[in-house]
């Protein structure tokens, strides 16, 4: 589990796909669950997305 901010995120994105590219399904299998803490206006963005 990995939990943190937006430059945690940044960070990891490049060491997993430091080309830009991941080979990721559009769906992923089984239930998922967020838990959203930040009132930041980006992150409520992509809740609602």
């Amino acid at each position: 589990m990995l939990v943190g901010a937006r430059g945690l995120a940044a960070a990891l994105a490049r060491m997993l796909a430091p080309n830009g590219h991941c080979n990721v399904p559009e769906t992923l299998p089984g239930p998922a669950l967020f838990a959203i803490g930040s009132r930041d206006p980006i992150t409520e963005a992509q809740v609602a997305a």
